[in-house]
């Protein structure tokens, strides 16, 4: 498990490439209120319980199953720079030809 710094993933794989690395939820959360704050939403978040309960949803995420992640993910887009820096972070966005784009963090993680 580790706390979804891009090195971290990188010293981890290259030290165990056998490994199965999973992200940490608690450290998920850490980058998506960080984002929260940098984007000027803290008030917001604070005080609207729909946006609280919306930025909960984004990191619920990490529980669906990967062949759905996608379509849940678009379900909802209430706090678009939040939901913005995730897809690409987390999801990336689909590409017609290729797929998906590429991504800091595997979607197995």
């Amino acid at each position: 498990m580790i706390d979804l710094e891009h090195a971290t993933l990188q010293a981890a794989t290259d030290a165990f490439p056998t490994a199965t690395v999973n992200g940490c939820f608690y450290h998920l959360r850490q980058n998506i209120l960080q984002k929260i704050l940098s984007e000027g939403l803290q008030v917001q978040y604070q005080m609207n319980h729909d946006v609280k309960l919306q930025a909960q949803m984004i990191a619920a995420i990490a529980f669906v199953p990967l062949a759905n992640v996608e379509n849940t993910f678009e379900s909802f887009n209430e706090l678009e720079p939040i939901f913005n820096y995730f897809k690409d972070t987390y999801i990336g966005h689909s590409q017609r030809r290729n797929g998906h784009c590429n991504l800091m963090f595997p979607h197995s993680m």
